[in-house]
């Protein structure tokens, strides 16, 4: 009897294909219920991209090499950069140049005509302040805020010690005014001038107040100064 281990057709009288006994990595295929590998997709290469008719090719590097790079901008001050080429646009025809980097201080007041006081004329932005405190407070406080400037500010600048004589002045006449008044209540004509007071010198005060604001010299029309 033969041995089926050494006929190889004996398996297949007996039922078994010699090619499907063996394992499914030999056969190249897939076991049951596992996915199928995707198929091997070579990559397509990139089309070749036409020439523009408009735009003809140009050589490569270009005749007679590329241009030369811009200078670089000179740098600027200490602690500022260099400024860049064409960030700015140029300031027009006339106009002063100033240095880069250079702050242009403005100039305060100028002193009125004729003005040789003892003292500079303008110091510094809080004149403008004190000047304004001067002529405003007196509406509320009479003749003590214009005093107490003077007696302060008003001895270091000529702009404030000018507001403040002018304020303690015109509430020192106010104050005049209104005893007057008062002396004349008796008649009729006291209760108008009280009345009449009162609104001038809230009028002329808000007026004097806009002028220190601005810089500007104020003198009221109807004062009597006393005080120099």
């Amino acid at each position: 009897m033969t041995d089926p281990r050494e006929d190889p057709t004996a398996g297949s009288a007996a039922g078994d294909d010699p090619i499907s006994s063996g394992s499914y990595e030999e056969r190249g295929s897939v076991p049951p219920g596992e996915p199928a590998p995707a198929p091997h997709i070579p990559p397509t290469p990139p089309a070749a991209v036409p020439p523009r008719p408009d735009r003809p090719a140009e050589p490569y590097p270009p005749a007679g090499g590329y241009p030369a790079a811009p200078p670089a901008p000179e740098p600027g001050p200490a602690g500022y950069p260099a400024p860049q080429p064409g960030a700015y646009p140029p300031p027009p025809a006339g106009y002063p140049q100033p240095g880069y980097g250079q702050y242009q201080r403005q100039p305060g007041p100028q002193p009125p005509a004729g003005y040789a006081g003892p003292l500079p004329w303008w110091t510094g932005p809080e004149d403008t302040t004190f000047a304004v405190l001067a002529q405003v407070l007196g509406i509320f406080f009479s003749f003590i805020p214009p005093l107490i400037v003077l007696l302060t500010r008003g001895q270091t600048s000529g702009y404030v010690r000018h507001h403040a004589v002018e304020a303690l002045n015109f509430q020192i006449t106010v104050l005049l005014a209104y005893i007057v008044s008062a002396i004349l209540i008796v008649l009729i004509i006291g209760l108008v001038m009280i009345f009449a007071v009162g609104i001038a010198s809230v009028i002329l005060a808000i007026i004097a107040t806009i002028a220190a604001s601005r810089g500007e010299p104020y003198r009221y029309p109807v004062n009597l100064r006393l005080i120099h």
